[in-house]
């Protein structure tokens, strides 16, 4: 933990920042050049843009989170609001710990605490812009309704097989996102083939002896909006190829069922925060 105010800027990104001499924090937290994207619970997630010294502009992405009441430090006395580690520094780590596990995620640019007396007040997180973003959410209920029948069932196909591969290196490797939600999830100028993963400070690594009861988790978030999109048989298919088996064993089927039992408990929730089409566009 840390007591005091504190900054990091990964070296690579330090030449954009260069202007920022004399309170860097808050002024990255007060840079005009955003434009606000989300905000509510706490955070704000802005898109900016930012200008080295050089002339080279980028556009980035600006998280911040706000603790700016006492009962908001009180409850996160242990989750790094006083001790522990703040949801930036854990995000952060577990950015470039994806990255080093081969899979995408957007570049972490940098992190920032402002500390008073020890207590985090606002902190914030930097990563780069994902080229033609799109969230899986969006994709699946906004742009595949808008294909062919038959473009759409190869999307649909490509990107099961291709998100069934992506999740199980995931966990091969050890790592639960634990918000493994479509908005978290990411496609770059809606190519199926790639995900880039976003939103994981609750991720953690694990050992796999434990691993292999906390996938379970992770692949009931996936499946819980799934019925308003993708068959029985499709979602059976993904398993199938997260699994890369042919056919099911009774292990298989056990799983299954409590993946079933978790993501029926969020399933009312998580429909509900889909992107909606407008009338015009159904």
């Amino acid at each position: 933990m840390s007591w005091k105010s504190y900054l990091f800027i990964d070296p690579k990104w330090k030449r954009f920042f260069e202007c920022h001499n004399e309170d860097p924090i808050q002024a990255i937290l007060n840079i005009d050049s955003r434009e606000c994207i989300t905000r509510g619970g706490g955070n704000e997630v802005s898109r900016l843009s930012i200008t080295s010294a050089g002339g080279t502009e980028k556009s980035l992405f600006l998280k911040k989170y706000f603790t700016s009441t006492r009962s908001k430090r009180w409850k996160g006395f242990f989750r790094g609001t006083f001790l522990g580690r703040s949801k930036v520094r854990k995000e952060f780590k577990n950015l470039l710990l994806l990255r080093s596990l081969g899979l995408n995620t957007p570049d972490p640019v940098a992190w920032g605490e402002q500390r008073k007396g020890g207590w985090l007040l606002n902190s914030f997180l930097i990563t780069s812009e994902i080229p033609k973003g799109t969230g899986l959410d969006f994709y699946l209920t906004s742009v595949l309704p808008r294909m062919s029948l038959k473009t759409a069932a190869k999307a649909r196909s490509t990107l099961l097989k291709n998100l069934a591969e992506t999740t199980a290196e995931m966990h091969r490797n050890g790592f639960e996102h634990h918000d493994f939600y479509w908005r978290n999830i990411l496609l770059s100028d809606q190519d199926v083939t790639r995900f880039f993963l976003i939103d994981s400070p609750k991720g953690k690594s694990w050992p796999q002896w434990i691993m292999k009861r906390r996938f379970i988790s992770d692949l009931a978030t996936l499946d819980s909006p799934a019925p308003t999109v993708f068959r029985k048989t499709e979602r059976m298919r993904f398993y199938l190829n997260y699994r890369n088996i042919k056919k099911l064993t009774s292990l298989d089927k056990k799983i299954i069922k409590r993946i079933l039992s978790l993501s029926n408990q969020q399933r009312d929730r998580q429909i509900h925060r889909l992107p909606k089409l407008a009338p015009s566009e159904r």
